[in-house]
């Protein structure tokens, strides 16, 4: 195993790091310090597989020796409530197996490169803040960290990693969701040509159940409905205004739209007849990420089929 620690540059850093190891108050003009971790972490197969990710990348897949103190290194504060542990060789054998086959092998580094912080924590039963429970609760994912990110899939309820294609689509889909979109709001990846024309942003929109051939319902005006953070599904009940959708969110809403739903799903959950828009953007989206970047949205709503 290459013994390379891992050197960061990061404004401000190195005031957190001299707090985090208890050294001495080093000026701020020292931007260079050491992260204490070894990369790679190991010398197994799924080691080489993380080396490789981060020449492509530039990220960091860290699996073991994680503490609170990693954690909780947020912009607000080094004193957060998270939790969580690093991966048993097993499990970092299932969770960096999960990453090559269900998450990098959909992405492009020519496009994705520079989306991610500079650590991705592979980690068994993280607890974070989540605003959906007003508090702490087990997540699967969370990009709030000052330098890393966290995909938590193993916890004290799921020991073992899921093998059922549809949970495995789950976790794919919902880990994806948070790196696409964030490709799109830095400007690594765009919207088609086009694609904001196709919707009204200022008029104002009805929500109701019973006015679903209104043509200012939402889903008629082609916005497939609302989605909360690290969602797997649309709200079953919507009561906001047009102001909800801005560009941004809907675009976001349809690149889940392209992987969580296959054509036959689409069709069972938005006939094309009643709203053919939410089938025209769907299709714009998809057919420009496959040809502008190569990321298949299709191929990532069926997952690997090997």
């Amino acid at each position: 195993m290459k013994n390379r620690f891992i050197y960061l540059i990061l404004a401000g850093a190195a005031l957190l790091t001299s707090c985090y190891k208890e050294d001495p108050i080093t000026p701020s003009d020292a931007p260079m310090i050491a992260n204490r971790f070894e990369f790679p972490q190991g010398d197994a197969e799924w080691d080489r597989f993380a080396e490789e990710i981060h020449d492509q990348y530039g990220v960091y897949l860290i699996y073991k020796d994680i503490d609170s103190m990693d954690l909780n290194r947020s912009w607000y504060s080094l004193n957060g409530n998270n939790s969580g542990e690093g991966l048993t060789d097993q499990q970092a054998e299932a969770h960096m197996n999960f990453m090559r086959d269900h998450i990098f092998r959909y992405l492009n580094p020519s496009a994705i490169k520079g989306v991610f912080k500079p650590f991705y924590y592979l980690v068994y039963n993280f607890y974070g803040y989540s605003a959906a429970n007003y508090g702490n609760a087990f997540l699967l994912n969370y990009t709030s960290g000052i330098d890393f990110w966290v995909s938590s899939i193993l916890n004290d309820n799921n020991p073992t990693f899921p093998t059922d294609p549809e949970k495995l689509k789950e976790y794919r889909v919902r880990t994806l969701m948070q790196i696409l979109p964030e490709a799109y709001n830095k400007g690594k990846i765009t919207e088609p040509d086009g694609f904001f024309d196709q919707f009204d942003f200022k008029t104002a929109i009805v929500t109701g159940s019973y006015q679903l051939d209104d043509p200012n319902h939402y889903w008629k005006r082609g916005f497939p409905g609302e989605l909360k953070d690290d969602a797997y599904e649309f709200s079953d009940y919507f009561y906001g205004t047009i102001s909800t959708f801005t560009p941004a969110y809907t675009y976001r809403l349809y690149l889940f739209l392209c992987m969580r739903y296959d054509r036959e799903e689409l069709e069972a959950k938005y006939p094309a007849a009643n709203y053919p828009l939410i089938h025209t953007c769907r299709n714009m989206v998809a057919d420009h990420l496959k040809n502008a970047y190569g990321i298949d949205l299709e191929a990532i709503e069926h997952g690997p089929q090997e």
